[in-house]
């Protein structure tokens, strides 16, 4: 990213600086423009080893910190032997930028002013803002008159496609009383700290549900802010806890709901989404039944091939867990690489190796910590009666192993 410098008074040209912005202007008691510009040295015009330094103001780039400098070079000796005298204080006197805007006088900007090698540096505290305007001024000595000022501006990022929600998860639009997550996936990174504000839950009447989601101060993000979770209350999606005894649940077995999400959220550029989305989604009865992988049927892939692996499931998984805590192991127990799908409202898993199948046993393992719509585990529903249990010994269970496997046929190569 190049600054560019605005060179007025005398001459008012506009200079291109490639890495660091030019002389900006001189005003009062200081050359001017024109003499100051044509006194640069070039390969055409050499500077005379006597020729007298000449005084620049520049926007540099701030090296491996990042960011970028207001400095002021080509004192004179006695220049420098007046700065090298002058109070930290004072010198932040001498050079300050400023904001260029309505303001007829803006405040200067926060931030640092060394001197080191004859070269007098600004580092502001904040990073400068692409497509903003700023001032510079440096305040010369008594002997030497005048006043550098100049004005920069760092170009504005480049355009990019605006932000759009890519799906809403589960994908289904028959989802049980008792669901639990929803997850938004966008195709850029969003910004943190307004999901809440622009989600809604309705009902068929168009009534808002009231404190229908978990709202958490730290928002659920994957890591790359393309994947926000949003969680329905647990207190009242849970039987016999307060919040459902006093609100009731969040959704209701027979109804018809609406997932609303509108263009205000921005993402992390600062960009409004191009368009909101709705889910439209009835609501069945509850599901307290344990995610069982006996139930799964596995197409086998053919050896030699690159066929997906195809894995069936009797009822839709969670969108998030399904892509992420299932793997294929080969006979040495390697974990084979590759891409993960969904299809079929995430009741099918789809894995593309990106080697070819050999013809040794593989296995699919399976976290148990996978879940289906409810929050229902493998081996462990998400709602457990404890009443049921009391004095009773504990059942083996499937969810105390952390994963399980299931053998993957392979198809012999056809002849």
């Amino acid at each position: 990213m190049h600054p560019t410098q605005s060179v007025s008074g005398v001459a008012g040209r506009v200079l291109f600086a490639a890495g660091a912005a030019l002389l900006l202007l001189t005003e009062a008691g200081c050359r001017d423009a024109e003499s100051a510009v044509g006194a640069r040295p070039s390969a055409e015009s050499p500077t005379p080893p006597s020729a007298e330094p000449i005084a620049r103001l520049e926007l540099q780039p701030a090296g491996a910190a990042g960011g970028f400098v207001f400095v002021v070079t080509g004192f004179t000796r006695l220049e420098q032997a007046e700065l090298a005298r002058l109070e930290p204080d004072e010198r932040e006197k001498r050079l300050r930028a400023y904001v260029e805007g309505d303001l007829p006088n803006p405040p200067p900007l926060a931030g640092d002013v060394a001197l080191a090698d004859g070269v007098l540096t600004f580092t502001p505290r904040y990073d400068l803002q692409p497509g903003m305007r700023y001032r510079a001024e440096f305040a010369r000595g008594a002997d030497s008159g005048g006043t550098l000022t100049g004005t920069f501006q760092l170009p504005a990022p480049p355009r990019s496609e605006p932000t759009r929600i890519v799906a809403v998860y589960p994908s289904s639009g028959v989802l049980p009383e008792n669901q639990l997550k929803f997850y938004f996936e966008f195709s850029a990174p969003m910004s943190r700290g307004e999901a809440y504000r622009h989600i809604r839950l309705l009902d068929e009447a168009g009534h808002e549900i009231e404190g229908a989601f978990l709202e958490l101060d730290e928002e659920l993000w994957n890591p790359a802010q393309t994947r926000f979770t949003l969680l329905c209350d647990p207190g009242r999606v849970k039987r016999e806890l307060a919040p459902r005894e006093e609100l009731g649940p969040v959704l209701r077995e027979g109804q018809r709901y609406r997932l609303t999400v509108n263009a205000a959220w921005r993402d992390a550029r600062g960009n409004r989404l191009i368009a909101g989305a709705l889910k439209v989604f009835d609501v069945v009865a509850a599901d307290t039944t344990p995610v069982d992988p006996a139930t799964w049927s596995i197409a086998a892939p053919t050896a030699g091939s690159r066929e997906p692996l195809l894995v069936k499931f009797p009822e839709p998984l969670d969108y998030a867990l399904v892509t992420r805590v299932i793997q294929v192991r080969d006979a040495r127990g390697q974990t084979l690489t590759g891409r993960v799908r969904t299809a079929n409202q995430e009741m099918t898993w789809k894995f593309i190796p990106d080697d070819p199948w050999d013809a040794q046993p593989h296995q699919l393992v399976v976290e148990t910590t996978l879940e289906d719509l409810a929050g229902n585990s493998i081996g462990r529903p998400f709602e457990v009666d404890t009443s049921a249990q009391r004095g009773a010994e504990p059942a083996p269970s499937a969810a105390e192993a952390r994963e399980v496997t299931l053998p993957i046929p392979i198809a012999p190569p056809s002849r």
